[in-house]
């Protein structure tokens, strides 16, 4: 209901959107940090990519300063793809809106410098969605004191890879949908272990 309402602040106010408008302001006392990587998975081959599994990540944390230049909503790269794509049924000049639009987190900023820990959730889209479409509900998890590890399974909406080559359900090479399932609950499964063992590294 949250991410419905949310959306639908968005459809309201992008008539009214210019270059450098931010998201609204999240609702808790933490500012917000983001750090984006892309994580490959040498176990796993991938028939479209030609190449080893590669999973987009960004990483949303509570961070300790707000002064810093904002991440932009639409990732690099992503809004020809947007536009191409007709991306969540947008018409091409709602989707130039979008591409002004500025998040409140600061990349790479600081991490908060408290006595606690933060609990860490785990979050995938819904089919034909990217995370960045959801920024507005992870940051203000993130204020309110949460770490949100955000994946871009590919095939399902827009994602870069490393590379440049940006992938979308239109290369999607399989027939049924079950096929994505265990892709995606795969990518899951290496996300967490990748960033268990860089902690515990």
């Amino acid at each position: 209901m949250m991410m419905k309402k949310l959306f639908i602040l968005l459809f309201i106010v992008m008539p009214f959107m210019s270059d450098g408008q931010v998201l609204p302001k999240p609702s808790g006392k933490y500012p917000t940090g983001v750090r984006s990587f892309n994580l490959t998975d040498f176990s796993r081959a991938d028939s479209a990519l030609k190449q080893h599994r590669e999973i987009p990540v960004r990483v949303w944390y509570p961070a300790s300063a707000k002064a810093g230049q904002q991440m932009a909503y639409v990732p690099s790269g992503l809004n020809e793809a947007l536009r191409k794509g007709s991306y969540a049924h947008l018409d091409s000049q709602s989707l130039s809106m979008l591409s002004g639009l500025k998040t409140n987190s600061i990349p790479d900023a600081a991490p908060a410098k408290v006595n606690r820990k933060f609990p860490v959730v785990l979050f995938s889209p819904g089919w034909g969605m990217a995370t960045f479409s959801y920024t507005a509900l992870i940051e203000d998890l993130v204020s309110r004191g949460m770490i949100i590890i955000a994946m871009d399974n590919l095939y399902c909406g827009p994602a870069r890879l490393a590379d440049g080559r940006i992938i979308t359900q239109k290369d999607y090479p399989y027939v049924t949908y079950i096929p994505y399932l265990q892709s995606a609950a795969d990518d899951s499964r290496f996300v967490i272990s990748s960033l268990l063992a860089g902690v515990k590294e």
